[in-house]
């Protein structure tokens, strides 16, 4: 039964500029902002609606910026992910006792990634996701329940530090 309600209000920019280095490749910057004005959710038609926006795993605001450079078949980029602190509660229903921080940090990781593709057909892509083997803040407030959904946000590392690599043929 789907009897819950949500109602959300927010911002979303995303910036994108290309800038020809002619000769000498192409540099590429992207930034992508949400702003979270409100975000209030209930779970039955007579519950009242809550407000989430600042509490649990919903910041306020979240970023992520892009730099690439690429020059014939290889290509090299940077990526920023971020996001605000938040409240240290699951939600507006919990109070926090004791000696319990009021916010839960805001998180930075940086990823590395390179690409080759030496054909027409055939590419190959890799890197480092958290660069920097940042691990998100853990969040310890009333209302948390441990593991995974105690860390801060669904946009963490848990696992720190990964490297991928991918090939791609096509014929």
């Amino acid at each position: 039964m789907n009897i819950g309600k949500t109602r959300t209000s927010g911002v979303d920019i995303d910036v994108q500029y290309d800038w020809s280095l002619g000769a000498y490749g192409k540099l590429k910057f992207r930034n992508a902002q949400s702003r979270i004005f409100s975000y209030r959710e209930s779970q039955t038609e007579t519950d009242p609606m809550l407000e989430y926006a600042d509490y649990g795993a919903q910041p306020r605001w979240k970023n992520v910026f892009e730099v690439s450079y690429s020059r014939g078949g290889y290509s090299v980029g940077l990526t920023a992910r971020s996001y605000a602190s938040f409240k240290n509660l699951y939600s507006q229903l919990y109070r926090n006792a004791g000696d319990v921080k009021e916010r839960v940090g805001s998180y930075t990781a940086l990823d590395l990634s390179v690409g080759l593709k030496p054909s027409k057909g055939f590419s190959v892509s890799g890197g480092i996701r958290n660069l920097g083997n940042r691990m998100p803040s853990y969040a310890t407030g009333a209302g948390f329940s441990g593991g995974a959904a105690a860390y801060s946000g669904p946009a963490t590392d848990l696992w720190g530090r990964m490297l991928y690599l991918s090939g791609r043929y096509v014929f």
